[in-house]
């Protein structure tokens, strides 16, 4: 979520995180629902994988709703984007793009995106 409000930052907004309980709210000002675009949205939903909740706009704010970390969860997804980025031309490597998959609710990842996952949970800053 660290990486989420510094990419918001980087683009001019000042985020704040509400912990509403099972979820963490980022809101923030963005003078119109079309100034948060669907370019921006798309990094964010790559960013937070599984954990987006949604996206919501009411007045001049923005809210971005994310469920909170789940470490073993993490941990799994961190074990199937590491196999994957260091090339892991097991087998089972067909099974660690279906628990990426699983695990980000996407329906298919390519390799830049696995790359992005695993440097993210991989960071310093996250």
């Amino acid at each position: 979520m660290n990486q989420v409000i510094e990419l918001l930052k980087s683009w001019g907004y000042d985020p704040k995180v509400n912990d509403k309980g099972t979820n963490n709210e980022i809101i923030f000002k963005s003078f119109g629902s079309d100034n948060f675009t669907q370019e921006q949205k798309d990094k964010v939903r790559l960013i937070l994988g599984w954990r987006l909740m949604e996206f919501f706009y009411g007045g001049d704010k923005q809210s971005i709703f994310v469920w909170k970390q789940d470490d073993r969860i993490e941990k799994a997804l961190n074990a199937s984007a590491s196999a994957i980025y260091f090339a892991d031309n097991s087998d089972y490597l067909t099974y660690h793009y279906e628990v990426v998959c699983a695990l980000t609710g996407k329906d298919e990842v390519n390799e830049n995106e696995v790359g992005t996952i695993y440097h993210f949970l991989n960071s310093e800053s996250k």
